[in-house]
């Protein structure tokens, strides 16, 4: 049946980064590791608590990294002490994007503003991925876009331009510096979102150390004069990662 519209409707779900300490005990013996082709002996690691955390303290006590070598290797314990105490933030400008009526051979884009604070982290990234493809309700579904010459993937991006080419797909574009990866580098290139019932590993689309960042993830839709008439979705998850 010859598709007359349909809509749309994909919310973005933002994972919330929820860091776990896990507090050993004061002082940790370090044991001698070795085989064929090498051998990392360290020695005692050291980690210092407050005796009276309520009792008054000339300055707050600091955490430095250290480090332990040998003839052919490096062992780092702890992180370097970062003054910064900036908090790490990352924001979607929309929840919810809503194509509207589509019709066959002509594409329909919307985008979506991601930004990003880096706070006391040296650098980030931003990862993401869809549940599935675009569906509806009794599992019709618009494909994920292959691009023009069949190539693009969830890893490889290529050239998207044809009207004749059908499917749902994603750009990365610079806003305010260079911080979308590499595969968008070039004008009209997509790639697929990783499919998560697929079991495709999410795909890193920003990459920054700057203190706030802005880019903008282009969404296109096109669908064939074969897709059924209905009411299509799916979720896109964006999971950010500060880089210690």
């Amino acid at each position: 049946m010859k598709i007359t519209s349909s809509r749309i409707k994909m919310p973005l779900i933002l994972i919330l980064i929820v860091f776990t300490f896990i507090f050993l005990k004061n002082r940790t013996i370090a044991q001698t590791i070795s085989n064929n082709y090498y051998t990392i002996q360290g020695g005692d690691i050291e980690q210092k608590t407050l005796i009276n955390p309520q009792a008054p303290q000339a300055e707050p006590p600091t955490y430095t990294a250290k480090m332990y070598s040998g003839e052919n290797y490096h062992v780092i314990t702890g992180f370097e002490n970062i003054q910064n105490s900036d908090l790490f933030s990352f924001s979607v400008s929309d929840n919810l994007v809503d194509y509207g009526p589509l019709t066959p051979t002509n594409p329909v884009f919307r985008t979506t503003d991601l930004i990003i604070s880096k706070g006391s982290s040296r650098s980030y990234s931003v990862f993401a991925f869809e549940d599935h493809e675009i569906r509806d309700p009794n599992n019709n579904f618009i494909p994920d876009i292959t691009c023009d010459n069949g190539a693009c993937s969830e890893t490889v991006s290529a050239q998207w331009s044809s009207n004749l080419s059908f499917g749902f797909g994603y750009r990365c574009e610079e806003v305010d510096s260079s911080v979308c990866t590499e595969d968008f580098s070039k004008a009209y290139y997509f790639k697929q979102f990783a499919n998560d019932s697929k079991s495709e590993s999410p795909q890193a689309i920003l990459n920054g150390s700057s203190p706030k960042k802005k880019a903008k993830i282009k969404y296109k839709v096109n669908i064939s004069g074969n897709q059924n008439k209905s009411n299509y979705s799916n979720s896109i998850i964006f999971i950010a990662v500060p880089n210690l």
